[in-house]
């Protein structure tokens, strides 16, 4: 069986070839992802050892390896569907919001390090952003998961329903009721 010219992630239509990885087996594609995604966690571990550079005021060592871990992570999945379905993908529209936070977060980013430096707040400020770009990275992953906005969503409310009844003293905490962990 041929992987050749389509997706592992959906395949491709006749005629239409989604993949400059058309001459990759699927052997070739999945090790190209398992690289990629581990030289982006390389990375964003790399950035955690220059995390008091940043604090210091220098914070484009931090970026720098931060985003561009990102940034591989994020283009692992092309080895699987090839760039072109990737990006049309992106956008679809259960990823758009997702997909539109995560590139703004990391263009955000590399603009607040570079052209604000010595901006007062500068590193809370990065840090902030470095911290929309995780949620948003984990958003978008989650959208490929069946359902998980939803298990998400879902997640969310019932913390939120935990978090009110234990502040507010609302209702009965009992584990009859609200389950085993008093979350739903």
């Amino acid at each position: 069986m041929s992987f050749e010219g389509s997706s592992l992630l959906g395949g491709a239509t006749e005629g239409e070839n989604t993949t400059v990885c058309v001459s990759l087996t699927l052997p070739q594609r999945l090790v190209g992802c398992a690289f990629c995604l581990a030289m982006g966690m390389i990375l964003d571990l790399g950035a955690a050892g220059r995390v008091v550079l940043l604090i210091k005021g220098n914070p484009q060592p931090f970026v720098v390896f931060f985003t561009f871990g990102s940034l591989l992570s994020l283009g692992a999945s092309c080895f699987l569907s090839g760039p072109t379905k990737q990006a049309s993908q992106m956008f679809d529209e259960k990823r758009r919001v997702a997909s539109a936070a995560l590139l703004l977060s990391i263009s955000l980013t590399v603009v607040v390090a570079s052209l604000l430096r010595g901006m007062p707040g500068q590193a809370a400020l990065l840090i902030a952003l470095l911290l929309a770009q995780v949620l948003a990275q984990g958003l978008y992953l989650l959208s490929y998961v069946p359902f998980g906005p939803e298990m998400l969503r879902g997640a969310c409310e019932a913390l939120c329903a935990a978090a009110k009844r234990k502040l507010c003293g609302g209702g009965e905490a009992s584990s009859d009721r609200h389950g085993a962990w008093g979350l739903v």
